[in-house]
């Protein structure tokens, strides 16, 4: 199985690490690629992980960082992790949600269970990322148990 988490700040990087350590392959997916590169050589930015553990993680490929949306292609798992910080109103600013969906949608092509862990509020994955999806995927999105999924 292959997990492909969309964002390695706090949230994704613990996620990653996290199931890379379970025994899953995980594809650590951020658009910064100063991010991706120091990742690559084992030093977080994230307290609570551990760069030793990380090191280990990148020898065995149970964890491979990248900036290049087409690594994620194989993976049967999307986590967006990505940032929602709070904006002047208070409200999360869902911006990076809106545009890793959009970057889910045109360029996707596998099937995928899709999982929003990024903080925003009741609703975001109906009324935000599934109609992204639905309306960029041509028919190719299906719905399981009331989620969306490809």
């Amino acid at each position: 199985m292959q997990i492909s988490v969309l964002g390695q700040g706090y949230v994704g990087l613990s996620l990653s690490i996290a199931a890379a350590n379970a025994g899953i392959n995980v594809i650590g997916y951020d658009y910064d690629k100063e991010i991706t590169s120091k990742l690559s050589n084992a030093i977080t930015h994230v307290p609570g992980i551990s760069e030793t553990d990380l090191r280990n993680l990148l020898k065995t490929n149970a964890y491979f960082p990248t900036s290049n949306f087409n690594d994620v292609q194989d993976s049967e798992i999307l986590v967006i992790a990505v940032p929602t910080p709070l904006g002047k109103d208070r409200k999360p600013d869902l911006s990076n949600i809106i545009e890793v969906s959009t970057k889910i949608a045109e360029n996707f092509n596998s099937n995928a269970l899709i999982v929003n862990e990024s903080t925003s509020y009741p609703g975001t994955l109906r009324n935000i990322i599934m109609p992204i999806l639905e309306n960029s995927l041509n028919g190719r999105f299906e719905y399981a148990n009331g989620n969306g999924c490809l």
